[in-house]
Formats: structure tokens, C-alpha cells, sequence
């Protein structure tokens, strides 16, 4: 067993995730050391589409749902300490604007309304300059 794979298992990661690279670098002339792992994941790899309970979301079908990962953003955290040293993981995760919340998802329900509204009210004269009443708390 090599040292990404040590560090994979230390990880919990599982297919497609993969460590690429691990470094100890120094922080204070060689007094110090910080652990830097790289992690990755397979080109074209699929992943399952988890609600808040880590569990796989399915359509109608009951078939998983998965997003393709396609173009990527580098994300660095720190994590918790392996050995003595401070531990800091990069990794590559599909871009953020598909990631899927709660939040996420009302946020662009909330958009698709108000750009439609505004597309009637602009093609509709009845509704021009019309408000929209609001309840009061």
C-alpha cells in the first residue's frame, strides 16, 4: 500500500474519489509542518444526487439521480489533524452553481417566477403598473 492509498483510506474516500498528491511542507524552518493532500476524481465520473439525509435521491422512476461532472472548481479546507500536523485537503468538485439545496432550489424557483412576472407585466397592459398585495405580519 503506497502513501495516497494509506491517506484515501484515512480519507474514507471511495470511487470515484482518488488522493493524486501528498506533501509535508514546512511552515517554520523545518520545525513545523503543515500535511497538503490533493484529491481528485475519475474523468467523467457521475455522482448521485444526495437529499439532506445523505440519501440518494430518484426520480419518478425510481432511478438515482446523477449529475455528470464536467467543469470543476478547486475548493481547499482544513481538516481535522492527521498525526501531529495541521491538514489542509484540496480537491476538484463540480462547478457550484449545480450544486442542489434547499436553499438553491428556491432561489431559482424565486428567479424563474420574477422573470416571468416581469415578462407579462411588460407584455400584458392590465398588468402594468399593478402591485402585488402582501400580507402583513
Amino acid at each position: 500500500m503506497n502513501t495516497t492509498d494509506i491517506f484515501a483510506a484515512g480519507l474514507g474516500l471511495t470511487a470515484p474519489w482518488y488522493v493524486t498528491n501528498v506533501e509535508l511542507k514546512p511552515i517554520k524552518e523545518g520545525v513545523e509542518f503543515e500535511l497538503h493532500i490533493s484529491v481528485d476524481f475519475e474523468h467523467g465520473a457521475t455522482f448521485n444526487i444526495l437529499d439532506d439525509d445523505n440519501k440518494v435521491m430518484c426520480d419518478a422512476n425510481g432511478q438515482p439521480l446523477e449529475l455528470k461532472a464536467t467543469d470543476t472548481v478547486e475548493r481547499t479546507w482544513r481538516h481535522l489533524n492527521f498525526f501531529q500536523y495541521k491538514t489542509g485537503v484540496k480537491a476538484y468538485f463540480k462547478n457550484a452553481e449545480t450544486i442542489i439545496d434547499k436553499f438553491h432550489v428556491i432561489k431559482h424557483a424565486n428567479e424563474a417566477v420574477d422573470t416571468v412576472r416581469k415578462e407579462e407585466s411588460k407584455a400584458i397592459d392590465a398588468l402594468k403598473r399593478t402591485k402585488i398585495p402582501v400580507a402583513k405580519k
